[in-house]
């Protein structure tokens, strides 16, 4: 038995938290009663898993695990979906469209390397803050800087109610 939303993570359909967000929407059901309880247990090699009535792999280890690498350009969102309708780099990888997620995320108008992948488990061990992968950015900005603004990015930074780690600062002229 494991907790519904692992399942639905590991089946490369959403984020654990985006999977959550799906039980607590009333997007899923099991055996088709549908779900709505956060930790519910369920077996998946017997029970009928759907999401948005989509029957989902229960045989989690026979699915084939794709790995993309896209070099994402400005102006697209990194996510499968979005309410304000702006481009999303998941209408970038054609046939895969409908099988991989983004793992982690770069600003709309950031551009560069983003993985995307059907395996919830490497978006879990690259992705969380937990397994604190060491991940690199390069940043151009405008003009020059100052010290507090330094000095900020090295103790890190709120985004949304939670501190960043902090930042090693490299300066190129």
């Amino acid at each position: 038995m494991e907790r519904l939303q692992k399942i639905i993570a590991a089946a490369g359909i959403a984020s654990r938290r985006k999977a959550e967000e799906l039980i607590v929407a009333g997007a899923v059901t099991v055996n088709g009663q549908l779900v709505t309880q956060l930790g519910t247990q369920v077996d998946p090699q017997r029970d009928h898993i759907k999401v948005h009535g989509k029957l989902i792999n229960p045989k989690l280890d026979r699915q084939e695990k794709l790995y993309l690498l896209l070099n994402k350009p400005a102006g697209f969102l990194s996510s499968r979906s979005d309410p304000r309708q702006r481009p999303l780099v998941i209408d970038l990888v054609g046939p895969y469209r409908d099988k991989v997620h983004p793992v982690g995320r770069l600003d709309f108008q950031s551009e560069g390397l983003l993985l995307l992948t059907n395996d919830g488990a490497f978006t879990q061990l690259i992705a969380h803050a937990s397994k604190q992968v060491p991940k690199v950015y390069e940043v151009k900005v405008k003009g020059k800087p100052g010290h507090q603004q330094i000095l900020q990015l090295q103790r890190g930074v709120i985004l949304e109610g939670t501190r960043t780690a902090p930042a090693r600062i490299e300066m190129i002229e």
